[in-house]
């Protein structure tokens, strides 16, 4: 039973391989396909496609109406032409039998022709017996042939092949008592009404370009008035793609184009508003941690300092006991006097290392600018051989716990990773407050005053390599600054090296002056 399922699975899933490559459309297939939609225009604009399309059908149009008319030209030629030859055939023989009865011999073919001028659409010849052209004369005949009529010059030689029609020749016997005497021969001359279809049809075609011609460029106008509101919400959407939630649109004439817009503002407002409430979610989160580190590094430094000097004073006061007992026991005491002794001082460096991981205590109790110059310094001291440059431009005092604390951890992975990972001999850390650019559109990416702080980490280290992941150290960095609203990017520069470059945008609120930091540093 599970041998005959197994069977069933596999004819199964062979006829589903044979369908699916029966049904597969062959390369060359799609390469047609291809071609047929870029021939199509399926990848232009909107407005050129309409106006190929518009063009297209006109050309069609134009073809159809070609073929219509030298159709009807062709049928209304072939009877003008019947008609004129019916006509023309009963005066010549009205004619004749009228020079039967008042002319005797072959004097009278030279009268006939006279008598026959002014027909329309018809040539009349007029030979004798033999053969010899009466009616028009030898030289007239040579330039008026049926092959090369005169009256063609009005309308080109392919447009006449295609409207011309073919009408037999007819002739008619002139006797004189009895005798033939000659022929008159009547000729289909269709080439004035060729000329006057051409003639109307190349006034038509005239005014069909110049109608196209202003439709074409009434349709571009339109169209641009349609579509640019278009192109401006799918740019619009790219300022939105881009995080410029303040930009806006304006409204359009157009009702429906209107309400599009419309819509496409209230969705910015409400991204721009949503987005706000994140950024202060998220710096409130930042700002809790930040409190909670703060209260750890007070733990560490007000409950551990204290217990850790008791430790050792009670260590020193055990040894000093120690010399006042029995040399056997003293010894003993004395050892384990030190071994208490170097288990304090681990936990004493364990403690200062924690204090530092968790919260750089010379943050809110000096400058800024000064804390960064005390990591710089004793980077300096760590790594002899590497040369830093510190500038600063504007700076408060202070920024907030959130804000300092993230530029000093940004400048000390920085270093870090310049000096251990890039090798590098020189390193440039540059601190400034600067104006915030307008975002697109006008607006502020972000209600406030409108200022950031930048920090820029420059070294002259090997680089990046192409495709190096992202350390935990950077990657925490990179979520913090992102939770104030700002954002951290990594380059390599083009003389080599490596360019750290971070951007954290300023409240009104956010700058502490120096009297209330002092105030706060006095209160705790």
């Amino acid at each position: 039973m599970k041998m005959a399922d197994v069977g069933v699975k596999d004819d199964s899933s062979a006829s589903y391989r044979l369908r699916t490559a029966d049904t597969a459309p062959a390369p060359g297939r799609e390469a047609g396909a291809a071609r047929l939609a870029r021939l199509l225009g399926f990848k232009r604009t909107i407005r050129s496609q309409i106006l190929w399309a518009f063009i297209l059908i006109n050309l069609l149009a134009c073809v159809a109406t070609s073929l219509l008319i030298v159709y009807n030209a062709r049928r209304a030629t072939l009877v003008e032409i019947g008609a004129s030859m019916e006509m023309a055939e009963r005066l010549v023989r009205t004619a004749v039998d009228d020079l039967q009865r008042v002319s005797r011999g072959g004097a009278g073919l030279q009268k006939l022709p006279l008598r026959l001028s002014g027909q329309r659409h018809v040539r009349i010849l007029v030979t004798t017996a033999q053969g010899e052209p009466v009616w028009p004369p030898q030289s007239t005949l040579a330039q008026s042939t049926p092959a090369q009529p005169a009256s063609r010059e009005g309308a080109p030689d392919w447009f006449a092949s295609l409207v011309g029609v073919e009408v037999p020749n007819r002739d008619v016997p002139v006797f004189s008592e009895g005798r033939r005497i000659g022929t008159v021969t009547i000729v289909s001359e269709a080439s004035d009404e060729i000329a006057e279809v051409w003639d109307d049809m190349t006034d038509l075609a005239l005014v069909a370009l110049i109608v196209n011609v202003l439709v074409i460029g009434v349709l571009h106008v339109v169209l641009g008035q349609v579509l640019n509101p278009l192109l401006r919400v799918a740019a619009g959407f790219r300022e939105l793609e881009q995080g410029h939630f303040q930009y806006r649109l304006p409204l359009p004439r157009g009702g429906e184009l209107a309400d599009i817009v419309a819509r496409f503002n209230a969705l910015a407002s409400s991204l721009a508003a949503a987005q706000a409430d994140n950024l202060c979610l998220n710096r409130r989160l930042v700002a809790v941690q930040d409190s909670e580190r703060r209260q750890l590094a007070v733990e560490l430094h007000d409950e551990f300092g204290p217990c850790l000097f008791s430790l050792k004073a009670n260590v020193a006061s055990l040894a000093r006991f120690a010399e006042q007992l029995p040399p056997e026991i003293g010894g003993a005491v004395r050892e384990r006097a030190g071994t208490l002794r170097d288990i304090g001082e681990r936990i004493e460096t364990t403690n200062r290392r924690l204090l530092k991981t968790v919260r750089p205590m010379a943050l809110g109790h000096v400058p800024l600018a000064d804390a960064i110059a005390g990591l710089l310094s004793e980077f300096e001291r760590l790594a002899p051989d590497c040369a830093i440059e510190f500038a600063t431009g504007k700076l408060a005092y202070s920024y907030g716990d959130p804000i300092d604390l993230s530029i000093y951890r940004c400048v000390q992975e920085g270093l870090t990773n310049a000096v251990r990972h890039g090798g590098a001999r020189r390193i440039r850390v540059e601190v400034e407050e600067l104006d915030r650019p307008a975002a697109a559109g006008g607006a502020r990416a972000r209600t406030g005053a409108g200022c950031e702080i930048r920090l820029s980490v420059q070294d002259d280290g090997r680089g990046i390599a192409v495709g190096t992941a992202t350390g935990l150290g950077l990657t925490g960095m990179r979520e913090r600054i992102a939770a104030l609203g700002g954002s951290l990017s990594i380059s390599s520069r083009s003389g080599g090296g490596t360019c750290l470059a971070v951007a954290i945008p300023l409240e009104e609120d956010e700058r502490v002056p120096a009297t209330s930091a002092t105030r706060g540093e006095a209160g705790q």
